[in-house]
């Protein structure tokens, strides 16, 4: 006698697939989700943090970038040094002008009967050299003084960068032995925090011993968690 097609039917699970196969569509699902989820099951937030990390060190500090500040300024100084030297003093100003024209002019001239012509094309080359320019080097020795100026200020900014960075050595080396005494004494204090649950779980302990042990253990992990953002925010 056939069977009911309702029982039939009925012996199907939610997957649509036949109890005798119900085994093996359960052994797919956890390989779909395996599947569909990010590579190397990397969280989302860490891979923001990276790709900030890597942004950080692609972008220069800003000690470079002032330092290249004062290397620009450096560079037009010399620029106007040598444009100010001797032999650019004394070489003269030539100057070409030139004018192009369709027909000549003419000019007539009522006392006599000349005439006078322009004729339609001129051209003129003038050459200028005054007679201060090769005597006066004021021009010369304030750009002089203003490149000597800079590059005392880019030896202080470097002076003052070496300074920065072996405060900032100091200061790290401090907090990372902070941060070690701070979660030495963070797992001294979970572990008598534990201590004290299971005192107080047996009745040998009050109830507020074991909040101040807790609250002792907060304020520890706040102080960790203080000291590794200074960290963080140092080695940026």
């Amino acid at each position: 006698m056939p069977a009911n097609p309702s029982k039939q039917k009925q012996t199907r699970n939610v997957l649509g697939l036949p109890a005798k196969n119900f085994r093996l569509g359960l052994s797919l699902v956890p390989l779909i989700c395996v599947t569909a989820s990010p590579s190397s099951g990397q969280n989302p937030q860490d891979h923001q943090k990276s790709h900030e990390t890597q942004e950080r060190r692609v972008m220069p500090s800003e000690d470079s970038l002032r330092l290249r500040l004062i290397d620009l300024d450096i560079a037009r100084a010399e620029t106007e040094v040598t444009a100010t030297n001797l032999l650019h003093r004394i070489l003269p100003d030539v100057r070409f002008s030139a004018s192009l024209g369709v027909r000549d002019l003419y000019f007539g001239d009522p006392s006599s009967t000349n005439q006078l012509v322009v004729p339609s094309d001129m051209y003129r080359f003038t050459l200028t050299l005054p007679l201060s320019a090769p005597l006066d080097a004021s021009a010369h020795a304030k750009a002089e003084l203003q490149l000597a100026r800079l590059r005392v200020e880019r030896h202080l900014e470097l002076l003052h960068q070496e300074r920065k960075r072996a405060a900032a050595s100091v200061k790290l080396r401090m907090l990372n032995d902070a941060l070690s005494l701070a979660l030495q004494q963070r797992a001294l204090l979970e572990r008598l925090h534990t201590f004290y649950d299971m005192e107080f779980k047996a009745g040998r302990v009050p109830f507020s011993t074991l909040i101040r042990s807790r609250l002792d253990v907060l304020s520890s992990q706040r102080t960790a968690h203080e000291l590794e953002s200074q960290i963080e925010e140092l080695t940026r």
